[in-house]
């Protein structure tokens, strides 16, 4: 760093450094800017610029009638440091030498750096390219359940809702309130939403009413990939847990360590070129950062907070805050649609595993409920949403499983592959045959060893009378004709799904 071709001192301890080993003499004291000081000057020859100089340096005077502390309660801090010299090198006038002041004041002098976290980092919301990476962006499990809060910084707006995400069974959850009565729910009530991306379908259910809405998933939907195929068709199918937030995007650099909710996070960055936004249609680069809290002791990762902005001529910035991280696999019941369906379209049974069966089974129960439910999927070929309100129980002699077979939702041809959609009674006979001949089998980890279970028996339940719920027709939704919306009101009637209006 250099002034009037001079160049200064690089920090204030290598200034100290140089004055010490040419000797210290005090001078008295001085008052500077209004504060009491201790003068100290030394004199000495910089070879380097074949420079004399003379270096006053005035620290805070320790005396104990003077009250004054810096601000970071020391009693002796730096205030200025002022150099007077002569360069004694040809000048461009032609004269042998120059003189030279320089001044360097002191503010907000501390004895240590003061939350230290990101002072070295890049700033926020600063990409900077070439950067090495000491730490790759972290995988995610494919099950978890979180609290998002969203906080809309333009319009002052903060909504939030509660989710759980199952990529095996391709189903999320979402709930949380309507900010308006519009379209598609009509109301302001609490809802649930639950999108299955084996079918295609998002069904809403108003919590209070119990009404129970179904239209397709939207393709702006967070957890939605679009997939063109080649006979130029579009699929809508699951986004995996990496591309969450779009953290499979290999743009992620790790950007460094910041604070944020009291947590020291992990922080990465990127930009990116394909998050889009309702109503905009220039091209425009958003920065994502995303905030991760990992405790090492446990290993394990936590995302914290997504900030997400855009230039100024968009004018979006949203923080995502996540808190309650539960990155286990979510009670299955989470997914409840069967207020959705009316009794035709349901076949509620019982399966049995004879055997001794010890108190700490209990302790499996989630494994045993997912693995029954997976055994039941891949054997009827029907989508695990259509087992439903799955339940576990045992006694000395038997575990009992108790779960309810939905119908076969139409299809919408917006799924990533095409179901085979069997219906409820072909399924059921499939079921129960699977039991009857044996074939109905699965292994789990119990106490650290494989065990093998052999479903003994399956028997139906009788048939509740329960009021037929009511589907609202979404012939609004985007991406789908009032024709194609009409033939599926249709096709679901007809498989014992009625439509009304939600009131």
């Amino acid at each position: 760093m250099t002034g009037a071709g001079i160049p200064h001192f690089y920090s204030t301890a290598q200034a100290l450094q140089f004055a010490k080993a040419n000797g210290m003499m005090y001078m008295g004291r001085q008052e500077i800017r209004g504060i009491l000081c201790a003068w100290w000057r030394s004199c000495m020859y910089w070879d380097i610029l074949a420079s004399n100089f003379t270096l006053d340096f005035f620290f805070t005077a320790q005396d104990s009638s003077f009250t004054w502390v810096g601000p970071d309660n020391e009693n002796v801090v730096p205030i200025r440091a002022e150099i007077h010299g002569t360069q004694y090198i040809p000048q461009v006038d032609g004269s042998n030498s120059k003189n030279f002041h320089h001044i360097y004041e002191y503010f907000d002098f501390r004895n240590a750096i003061w939350a230290p976290d990101d002072k070295f980092w890049p700033p926020q919301g600063v990409m900077c390219s070439g950067r090495r990476d000491p730490k790759p962006v972290p995988q995610l499990t494919s099950q978890y359940s979180y609290l998002l809060e969203i906080v809309d910084s333009v319009n002052a707006a903060v909504s939030r809702a509660d989710i759980y995400y199952d990529f095996s069974y391709q189903l999320v959850r979402f709930d949380y309130r309507p900010s308006s009565a519009g379209y598609p729910y009509y109301t302001t009530n609490p809802v649930t939403q639950i999108h299955d991306y084996s079918t295609g379908f998002a069904y809403a259910i108003d919590k209070t009413q119990g009404n129970c809405s179904v239209r397709p998933i939207q393709n702006a939907s967070f957890y939605a990939s679009v997939t063109q195929r080649p006979d130029t068709q579009f699929y809508i199918h699951m986004k995996a847990a990496s591309q969450l937030l779009y953290l499979d995007n290999t743009t992620y650099s790790y950007e460094g360590q910041r604070t944020v909710r009291e947590m020291l996070c992990d922080v990465y960055i990127s930009k990116q070129t394909d998050f889009t936004l309702p109503n905009i249609s220039i091209n425009f680069t958003s920065i994502f950062e995303f905030y991760l809290w990992s405790d090492s002791t446990i290993n394990l990762t936590t995302p914290v907070q997504l900030v997400i902005t855009t230039p100024d001529i968009v004018g979006y910035r949203e923080t995502y805050n996540i808190y309650n991280w539960v990155p286990e696999d979510p009670t299955y019941n989470r997914f409840d649609v069967t207020i959705c369906y009316d009794d035709n379209s349901q076949k509620s049974f019982t399966m049995e595993w004879p055997g001794s069966w010890e108190s700490n089974i209990a302790q499996y129960q989630n494994q045993f409920v997912r693995a029954v439910t997976q055994t039941i999927s891949r054997l009827t070929h029907v989508q695990p949403i259509r087992v439903q309100t799955p339940t576990f129980n045992f006694d000395s002699a038997n575990i009992y499983f108790v779960a309810t077979l939905l119908e076969a939702p139409p299809p919408l041809g917006t799924v990533d592959y095409q179901s085979l959609n069997i219906p409820l009674d072909k399924a059921w006979t499939t079921l129960k045959k699977s039991v009857l001949i044996g074939d109905f089998q699965f292994s789990l980890l119990i106490n650290g060893q494989q065990v093998q279970f052999t479903a003994g028996s399956i028997k139906e339940h009788e048939k509740k009378n329960t009021k037929t719920p009511c589907i609202n027709d979404p012939q609004k939704s985007s991406g789908y004709s009032v024709g194609s919306i009409f033939r599926l009101a249709v096709g679901m009637t007809i498989l014992g799904i009625k439509f009304c209006q939600l009131i």
